[in-house]
């Protein structure tokens, strides 16, 4: 039975045989270990050897760094990457704008509406009503 061998930089396993997360070109010419990216930790999904950035679900990727949400979503710290913000239009300040708070994705509600997700007047009283005749 072995034991574990000590790695160079960047780089783990018991064989010492992979790079660290966000980082890459793990090669036997490589005397430094793994070479850290330059990708957002919370925003990227792994970075190749080539050192691009892959950005996890509806990570913006025109950076090339993976550091924020795509419009309208919010959540990059999340395992499976950023989620709709399923802002109503109704409800929010201003209908052009349906984005939201990038961390907890709350909308900008109107004055006297409250809620993570605005639901429309109309579908809440659809929903009082059915409750109300069962």
């Amino acid at each position: 039975m072995g034991g574990l061998c000590t790695c160079k930089q960047n780089v783990e396993g018991d064989t010492c045989n992979k790079c660290k997360f966000n980082t890459a070109s793990l090669g036997s010419d490589t005397t430094n270990g793994c070479t850290a990216c330059t990708c957002h930790a919370n925003g990227t999904r792994l970075c190749t050897d080539q050192m691009a950035c892959e950005c996890k679900n509806n990570v913006e990727t025109t950076s090339g760094k993976c550091n924020a949400c795509i419009s309208n979503h919010y959540g990059i710290e999340r395992v499976d990457g950023c989620v709709p913000c399923g802002c109503n239009h109704e409800g929010v300040r201003d209908s052009s704008n349906l984005s939201c708070d990038v961390t907890s994705g709350q909308c900008d509600c109107q004055q006297n509406v409250i809620g993570k997700l605005i639901y429309s007047w109309f579908i809440v009283l659809l929903l009082l009503l059915c409750i109300v005749w069962n």
